[in-house]
């Protein structure tokens, strides 16, 4: 299946589950109350752009290799494969802040994900700000990456902050038990707050 419509359509249905829904509500609701979330680049945003249907952000870009065409607010790229994110931006009101909701941290090691958070405060001067979510396994932490449903292949956040830190941002996480019926009963959630230095 990989990320095709059958996975996104179970995704959307994963959303709409009570406990999953009551977090991310929460969790949005404390990047809101950042006044730098207006502004906002979605990275990995997919065909369902979690980030602008609950938190209707002053405006919203997406970038994902998976969007539906036509629509002027997202663009069909690989974001890790843009060289220039500030060109990305010159004719439009650059971003305060970026959101990647499982995208970035689910679909590479943490190596590569900390270059790409470092790249963004580097070469987007204007955002202070950042949300990234990722997920563990409680029965699974020391498997990396995993299968997950649907033949999508992920990558655990199980890092710790110590072994990741910036001289460009600091990071807060919030780690909340999400079960569900499409990941199972021991997922945690990792959600990591960035602001810039």
């Amino acid at each position: 299946m990989g990320y095709d419509k059958d996975f996104y359509k179970m995704y959307q249905d994963y959303l709409q589950e009570p406990t999953v829904r009551a977090a991310h509500d929460w969790v949005i609701s404390i990047a809101k109350a950042d006044q730098h979330f207006q502004d906002v680049v979605d990275f990995g945003c997919g065909a369902f752009n979690e980030f602008n249907i609950y938190a209707r952000p002053l405006r919203y870009f997406g970038i994902d290799v998976n969007v539906p065409s036509g629509d002027p607010l997202l663009i069909k790229a690989d974001y890790r494969r843009i060289s220039d994110l500030g060109q990305l931006f010159r004719p439009t009101i650059p971003p305060s802040a970026f959101v990647s909701l499982f995208s970035t941290e689910i679909t590479a090691p943490k190596e590569e994900n900390y270059r790409f958070y470092e790249k963004v405060f580097r070469e987007l001067p204007t955002v202070n700000s950042g949300l990234v979510s990722g997920f563990y396994y409680a029965s699974k932490k020391d498997v990396n990456p995993i299968g997950e449903t649907g033949g999508v292949v992920s990558y655990q956040t199980l890092e710790r902050p110590e072994e990741v830190s910036s001289d460009l941002f600091t990071e807060r996480r919030l780690i909340l038990p999400v079960p569900s019926k499409m990941f199972g009963q021991d997922v945690f959630e990792v959600w990591k707050l960035f602001n810039r230095k």
